[in-house]
């Protein structure tokens, strides 16, 4: 009884002095340790709109597609973040703005109510797996229909 108890001893102690010389948080020569960013800015647009005077006496629609990258990209991790502000005149349940790619559609914002106030979305979503080229279309109708968007930022996480 007496050995397994030295042998405990004897092995705490040899396991308590390699301790000091344990290079924890130093990192070995010529190796340089880069952070992963919790998110990755894929695309932004610093603002974009659509507007017209309508027509008189009837509702007008109108909508401009634009393409957020001539470069594919893919959405490969586990999350989605888009950050944007807008504000525009539209009637009840319309889609307002949505993003997508041949693949399918990654975000719709649909307004019951915009208005000539801005609105901020800050949204996360699981990854939709989705790549390629992307673009995002604004559409509104209305007798005086029009949308914008600022500051859109859509992230990878």
């Amino acid at each position: 009884m007496k050995k397994v108890f030295y042998f405990f001893i004897f092995c705490f102690v040899g396991y308590m002095a390699t301790l000091p010389g344990c290079g924890c948080g130093e990192n070995p020569a010529g190796i340089e340790i880069i952070p992963t960013p919790s998110q990755q800015l894929i695309a932004e647009v610093a603002s974009d709109s659509i507007g017209s005077a309508g027509g008189a006496g009837g509702i007008t629609s109108i909508s401009k597609t634009t393409e957020l990258s001539t470069i594919p990209f893919a959405f490969d991790t586990d999350s989605i973040r888009i950050k944007l502000s807008y504000k525009g005149s539209s009637t009840a349940q319309d889609t307002l703005f949505y993003i997508y790619s041949t693949g399918g559609r990654l975000y719709t914002l649909k307004d019951n109510a915009a208005t000539n106030t801005f609105k901020n979305i800050d949204t996360i979503f699981g990854s939709t797996g989705l790549s390629g080229i992307f673009r995002y279309t604004i559409q509104a109708k209305s007798m005086v229909p029009y949308i914008m968007i600022k500051d859109l930022k859509i992230y990878k996480r």
